[in-house]
């Protein structure tokens, strides 16, 4: 039993009241497939399927029925511990910034895939701003997800290179075009050209387009007038202004892209490659590293940076 992981013993439990893979996975904020590799862990423990999928749902055989008292002691016990065990030991708090791009799958990434790096640490995610080094040297940042070409955050690494460090996660390597479901640019070639014939809205990100986007500039050096440019700093506000208008908008990362198009009425559409190059022609494409304190002052669990930097570098390239 010492080799049975303690979440796989309350996915069990769950699993076995409720019948539901399902019901189980919203319980504990997991996927199905996560609930799945949980029992599977069980099944080889104890050389049994433990349950029978029916049309009425998870029946348990008579081995899960004879452990199904003890797993029930076990947990209670544990929860019991983990009460005490929070009252006295506060968590500690890792704090990170990231661009409005990530901000809808960093999160569940966290809880999902890193659940067992932070059973002693609660995150925060939060927007980057101008003052991240700042926050970062005051000890009020952990983390924080940042442009190379940002300037202002490269005058601070100089500044203060026996304090901060920058260590290279990648290169955007497509862009998403973004726009209502009925647009009629759907119904185009879908170049760039055609996208300049409509509302442009840009995404700022802190370092990379918040003072000129890269769309703004190739439409400037190949004589194409945008109509009208508007900025947000959120995907709320991106959202808000693609339904109640026919604005396009670019987004350069899979987790956000994916987010647009679950949104009733949104469509997102990645851009052929042909066309991703011609708009980075003119600008370098978005180049992300993550910042750090040298002496690793924060409260990250071991393992956590490591994932968060594989999950920024799945979702641009």
């Amino acid at each position: 039993m010492i080799d049975v992981d303690v979440k796989a013993l309350a996915v069990f439990k769950s699993v076995y009241e409720t019948g539901c893979c399902g019901e189980t996975s919203r319980l504990f904020q997991i996927s199905n497939s996560k609930v799945t590799r949980y029992l599977s862990s069980l099944r080889e423990y104890y050389q049994d399927s433990l349950f029978i999928r029916k049309k009425e749902g998870f029946i348990p055989t008579a081995r899960a029925k004879a452990i199904y008292p003890k797993v029930c002691e076990i947990t209670d016990l544990l929860a019991k511990i983990s009460i005490d065990e929070s009252c006295s030991k506060p968590k500690k708090e890792c704090t990170i910034a990231v661009p409005p791009t990530f901000s809808v799958g960093l999160p569940e990434f966290i809880d999902s895939e890193l659940e067992s790096c932070i059973l002693s640490t609660s995150t925060h995610i939060k927007h980057m701003r101008p003052q991240t080094c700042e926050d970062m040297l005051q000890g009020g940042m952990c983390l924080a997800v940042i442009q190379d070409d940002d300037a202002r955050i490269q005058e601070s690494l100089t500044r203060h290179k026996s304090t901060l460090m920058a260590t290279p996660i990648g290169t955007g390597q497509f862009v998403y075009i973004v726009a209502s479901e009925e647009h009629p640019i759907w119904f185009s070639g879908l170049t760039l050209a055609d996208i300049a014939a409509y509302p442009f809205i840009v995404t700022a990100i802190e370092g990379f387009n918040d003072v000129q986007d890269p769309f703004e500039v190739y439409c400037e050096q190949h004589g194409l007038p945008l109509s009208s440019v508007y900025k947000t700093h959120s995907l709320a506000g991106l959202i808000t202004r693609l339904r109640s208008s026919d604005a396009i908008s670019f987004l350069g990362t899979r987790c956000a892209a994916e987010f647009i198009d679950m949104v009733h009425g949104l469509k997102a559409v990645k851009m052929e490659s042909q066309q991703y190059e011609l708009l980075h022609s003119v600008l370098r494409k978005p180049s992300y590293s993550l910042l750090s304190r040298r002496d690793h002052a924060c409260n990250c669990p071991a393992g956590f940076v490591e994932g968060i930097k594989s999950f920024i570098y799945e979702q641009i390239s």
